[in-house]
């Protein structure tokens, strides 16, 4: 079975379901939708067969397929929305691991939390700025680079005493 939010279930409001196709039966609409509201919350679709009483995972897909005209799409601000929910899932259990100092717990906490950084953009550059430096400014800097990596070499006389 899959976990959900406490407080901010994926199946809730935040996935509007499509219209059912007409001439649709009423338990055939609550199916699929319970299909579709698994699939979405993180289950695969053999899950969502079992969830919503379908013998295959072939027949859950196909079954939401017919009672929405097609496999419903989420659009990408409450994709953004279902993907934050599920890395709270994720750093709930994560942070359960931790004070159970499991091996990995850590490692894992910093990828959900570097997931969560990406997915709200908090790891984007301030500014950017690109520049091209003259032929004159690439010889200076050239030159610096090497006076300082070019080793400086003293002459001996082997013959000397």
């Amino acid at each position: 079975m899959i976990d959900e939010p406490s407080s901010a279930s994926p199946a809730g409001p935040l996935l509007p379901t499509p219209p059912p196709a007409p001439r649709i039966s009423g338990g055939h609409v609550a199916r699929a939708d319970a299909a579709w509201r698994c699939r979405v919350a993180g289950g695969t679709w053999r899950q969502a067969a079992d969830v919503a009483g379908y013998s295959s995972p072939e027949n859950a897909m196909r079954g939401v397929r017919t009672a929405y005209g097609t496999l419903p799409r989420i659009d990408r601000d409450d994709l953004r929305n279902l993907w934050r929910d599920r890395l709270e899932v994720a750093w709930r259990l994560v942070m359960r691991d931790m004070a159970d100092q499991r091996p990995g717990a850590v490692t894992a906490a910093v990828r959900i939390a570097t997931t969560a950084a990406v997915l709200d953009g908090l790891n984007e550059p301030q500014q950017v700025t690109l520049r091209n430096p003259s032929t004159q400014e690439l010889e200076q800097w050239v030159g610096v680079v090497i006076a300082a990596t070019t080793p400086q070499v003293e002459e001996w006389d082997i013959f000397s005493e």
